[in-house]
This record gives structure tokens, sequence and C-alpha cells, in this order.
């Protein structure tokens, strides 16, 4: 216990199923889990 990582946020990656997709998506990983779809996002509003 103790190990795992929160993540928050959805992806589509994620078997297309609907409640991965929201943001108030929330789930735990290993920290040395690696994915393309995990990660941090930035946006800009000109």
């Amino acid at each position: 216990t103790g190990f795992a990582r929160v993540i928050r946020g959805g992806a589509w990656p994620f078997n297309n199923q609907a409640d991965r997709l929201r943001a108030t998506n929330r789930n735990s990983l290993s920290p040395d889990f690696i994915s393309s779809a995990v990660g941090f996002r930035c946006a800009h509003v000109p």
C-alpha cells in the first residue's frame, strides 16, 4: 500500500468508455507506469 499514484482526467484510448472520457475520472497507477495516454496537457486561448 502507499505506492499507487492517483491520475485524474479523461483520455480517449481507454476502451472508448464514456466514463473514462470525463474530466472527473480518477484512477490509480504504479509510479513507474508509462503511457502516451497519461500525462500533462496544456491549452492556450488567445
